[in-house]
């Protein structure tokens, strides 16, 4: 039995330690002990806490919470290869540097997916305002001009349209283009007589795999459709009037950059067209 002339166990500590795990949990912070070597600092705090200073108790739980999540960030491997020579430490990092690996490839696929598909449906509605200002513009010259638009994006069957052209732009705006799944393009035709301007803007992956880096670039072409047969006479950009392509990471917010955006894709536009009915017969 306990000794009447001993004081109580203390039950304010054990207290106070079941709330702060359960809010640790509710934040999803990493669990926390109090060891032995820190009881004296734990109740000294404790006390200065009932006294109505709580300033010492929440510095002690920071310091074990910093403390706990450097042990996390810094665990073992696991599961941990047999053995605890290098070439089963090699395994074993490996096995850890390919899981961090796919999940940075997750992460930068949807998220770079979600972004471009907000400048994709802000481009879409552009070149189709574009389209009828422009083919009206034109039809006192040609009464037959016509302008139409087309788009597609990743997952769609015509993602993958316009590939040669647009690896040619990214190209000229020095990237390598990703053009595995498509891109998000839109396409803008202008038929004048028997002659075609082919507009095509795009949010392409940059590099290889995932990286979370995006870019928009504009190609245009000019083709003879007054026969059966569709023949490419040039392409309008070269190094001479390249437009400005804009880059994007998948973190950017859509809406800040669409000044940029539509001010490229309006004056690429303009120079396409501007060469487009200068060599008109």
């Amino acid at each position: 039995m306990r000794d009447a002339s001993q004081p109580p166990p203390r039950q304010d500590g054990r207290v106070a330690r079941a709330l702060m795990l359960l809010s640790l949990q509710r934040g999803h912070y990493a669990p926390i002990t109090v060891g032995r070597t820190r009881r004296s600092a734990y109740i000294s705090a404790l006390d200065e806490a009932n006294a109505g200073d709580l300033r010492p108790l929440v510095r002690f739980f920071a310091r074990l919470e910093e403390q706990a999540l450097r042990a996390e960030m810094q665990a073992p491997l696991s599961p941990v290869a047999q053995g605890t020579g290098a070439v089963a430490i090699a395994r074993a990092y490996a096995s850890r540097l390919k899981a961090r690996e796919i999940e940075n490839h997750t992460v930068k696929r949807q998220k770079g997916t979600e972004f471009a598909n907000a400048p994709h449906r802000y481009l879409t509605n552009l070149l189709n305002d574009l389209a009828g200002q422009v083919s009206e513009a034109f039809k006192d010259a040609d009464p037959q001009a016509r302008a139409s638009v087309d788009a597609a994006a990743p997952q769609e069957e015509k993602a993958t349209y316009w590939k040669g052209q647009l690896a040619h732009a990214a190209k000229l705006a020095d990237f390598y283009a990703n053009l595995a799944e498509g891109a998000w393009w839109v396409r803008l035709h202008l038929r004048m007589r028997g002659y075609l301007l082919r507009f095509i803007t795009a949010v392409q992956k940059v590099g290889h795999g995932e990286t979370g880096v995006l870019a928009l670039t504009c190609y245009a072409e000019v083709l003879d459709v007054s026969s059966d047969s569709t023949t490419l006479l040039w392409r309008v950009f070269d190094p001479s009037n390249l437009p400005d392509s804009v880059t994007f990471v998948y973190t950017d917010d859509a809406d800040a950059r669409w000044a940029e955006v539509t001010e490229t894709v309006d004056a690429a536009l303009s120079v396409a067209i501007r060469q487009f009915a200068e060599d008109l017969p």
